[in-house]
């Protein structure tokens, strides 16, 4: 439901206040005739001294913490909702879906694979994999379908991987990871917490007809 959605933003509220800009160093002007007190001396006594024109602020490093949340559901479940959601509050989004995509593009070791596995027939006049081709070759074989898998789900996870590192020396306080197949492709590992959004299958089913403009 809507409010279980927004009780979910809220509950992500609190991460994103830990933006990059606060564990960064950060320069305050202070008057320079202002007098900063040192620490007292076991005698009892306190010292003063002239502060410097800027007092440097250093945030300590471990509060630069990048949480990944892996977002998961069923079809019609309200990924995309909760993603949108979360990304405007801040979370940067990374799809699975156009992580997919990247796999089957010409040029990288998974396009490859790809084509040895299940032929040049799969290969369109672009030399690009054709996906239709390609779906009917594996979609109804379970076997072909999972062997298809065991090929592309460990690239994705090994990109993936590569990009979380970055994100997390830039300091990105928190990263959705929105995939469907979370849980199958045994992508938890490279998560901190995984976020499941359901939803009542009848209303799945309804939305589904109504975005593929099928009949009941």
């Amino acid at each position: 439901s809507v409010g279980q959605y927004f009780a979910t933003a809220a509950a992500f509220a609190p991460f994103v206040r830990l933006t990059p800009a606060l564990l960064r160093d950060r320069q305050t002007e202070r008057p320079r005739d202002s007098l900063a007190p040192a620490c007292p001396t076991p005698a009892g006594r306190t010292y003063f001294h002239k502060a410097p024109d800027f007092r440097r602020v250093r945030f300590p490093a471990e509060y630069a913490v990048t949480i990944v949340i892996g977002l998961t559901g069923g079809i019609a479940s309200g990924k995309s909702v909760v993603s949108q959601m979360l990304a405007e509050r801040g979370a940067l989004i990374i799809d699975a879906d156009k992580v997919g995509h990247e796999a089957y593009r010409r040029g990288n070791g998974c396009y490859e694979a790809v084509v040895e596995a299940f032929g040049t027939g799969v290969v369109g006049a672009d030399g690009e994999i054709d996906r239709k081709a390609l779906g009917g070759k594996v979609f109804g074989d379970p076997a072909q379908r999972e062997r298809l898998e065991g090929i592309v789900w460990p690239w994705m996870r090994e990109t993936m991987d590569k990009r979380l590192a970055q994100i997390r020396a830039e300091g990105t306080p928190v990263v959705v990871l929105e995939a469907a197949v979370l849980i199958e492709a045994g992508w938890i590992p490279i998560t901190d917490q995984v976020w499941v959004v359901t939803v009542a299958p009848a209303i799945a089913r309804q939305r589904v007809i109504e975005r593929n403009g099928l009949t009941a």
